[in-house]
């Protein structure tokens, strides 16, 4: 079975853990946030090639405080 890794991205639904429809919440804190951004820093660094997700994504102004951080492959 071949599988697209767009399609599995669009699969996970980043967004308030309380919605039945959310696959991904927030990170649990900045420190967690930042280290995870730090590992796809030093991962493009070493030539890894982002092939999606990685960045905040687009959320209601309710959850505009949180830690999210869209599926990423690389």
């Amino acid at each position: 079975m071949h599988y697209n890794v767009n399609d599995f991205r669009f699969e996970q639904k980043v967004g308030d853990p309380q919605n039945i429809d959310t696959k991904m919440g927030p990170l649990v804190s900045e420190q967690h946030y930042q280290k995870v951004k730090s590992y796809l820093e030093i991962a493009k660094d070493e030539k890894a090639i982002l092939i999606c997700g990685g960045k905040r994504p687009e959320l209601p102004e309710y959850l505009q405080d949180g830690y999210y951080l869209e599926f990423r492959a690389l």
